[in-house]
């Protein structure tokens, strides 16, 4: 269940980056320790405004956070116009 949902979200990380990002590069990586797994998904495409996309956003970026919070993760976005994103998602691997 876990694994479904976390690959929903790297899915849906990764559509936004093609249709929107306009990236030369799409890199996905990987990071388990003790308490949490975490994928990073990251493009030099055009980048976006945060907090613009998150009020204009139909349901792609509210989906990740719902999807992560289920799960008692957190995504984190960081991306600027001109300087690509990066999607962060963490899942703590014993939830309690």
């Amino acid at each position: 269940m876990v694994f479904d949902a976390v690959c929903q979200m790297v899915n849906e990380a990764l559509s936004n980056a093609v249709r929107h990002a306009k990236a030369q590069h799409i890199h996905i990586r990987c990071q388990e320790n003790a308490t949490s797994f975490t994928v990073i998904v990251s493009d030099d495409g055009v980048g976006f405004d945060v907090d613009t996309a998150a009020i204009q956003d139909g349901l792609g970026l509210r989906n990740l956070q719902h999807r992560a919070q289920l799960h008692h993760g957190a995504v984190n976005i960081e991306s600027s116009a001109g300087q690509g994103t990066t999607v962060t998602i963490t899942i703590p691997l014993h939830a309690g």
